[in-house]
């Protein structure tokens, strides 16, 4: 699913089944900014790859989450999952 242009973004949300929306950015200065030790920008894609794997259930279904897709170079969003 291909999101429209930016003009139409709210609506577009509002259109979706979804009720969460799950967006991970890949960081981790503002650990280091704190003088902490670096690496939280590694755990997006193994938590990514084990939310995934979770199977439906009562208590949350897949057609709850709305997972954008994002290009690295400058962030701009190309679709939902």
């Amino acid at each position: 699913m291909t999101v429209p242009d930016s003009s139409k973004f709210e609506e577009f949300l509002h259109s979706m089944a979804a009720r969460y929306i799950l967006i991970g950015v890949p960081e981790d200065i503002g650990i280091k900014a704190n003088a902490g030790i670096g690496g939280a920008d590694t755990a997006w894609l193994p938590f990514l790859q084990a939310f995934l794997n979770i199977q439906s259930n009562d208590f949350l279904s897949g057609d709850n989450i709305l997972l954008p897709t994002l290009m690295k170079k400058d962030w701009k969003l190309i679709g939902m999952l």
